[in-house]
């Protein structure tokens, strides 16, 4: 008998800006993510990617939205 084992993917891995704020491109990270929970993938670790912003306030806000377009997205798990 044999069990399936959790995979895990950390973004990372990868040199990516999700581009948060960007509601087009949310919906291809959720697509992405989507194709990897099916493929077994358990977990994602998503970095903040350091974009050139004095405005700090506003880029958590656009990370904010991002993960309410995750959350609202089926992926808040």
């Amino acid at each position: 008998m044999t069990t399936g084992r959790d995979a895990y993917l950390s973004f990372f891995m990868f040199t990516t800006n999700l581009r948060p704020g960007d509601p087009d491109y949310a919906k291809v990270i959720i697509k992405h993510m989507w194709e990897l929970k099916n493929l077994g993938y358990q977990g994602f670790d998503m970095p903040v990617f350091p974009n050139e912003s004095d405005d700090h306030r506003a880029e958590v806000e656009s990370y904010h939205e991002l993960k309410r377009a995750l959350d609202n997205a089926g992926l808040d798990d």
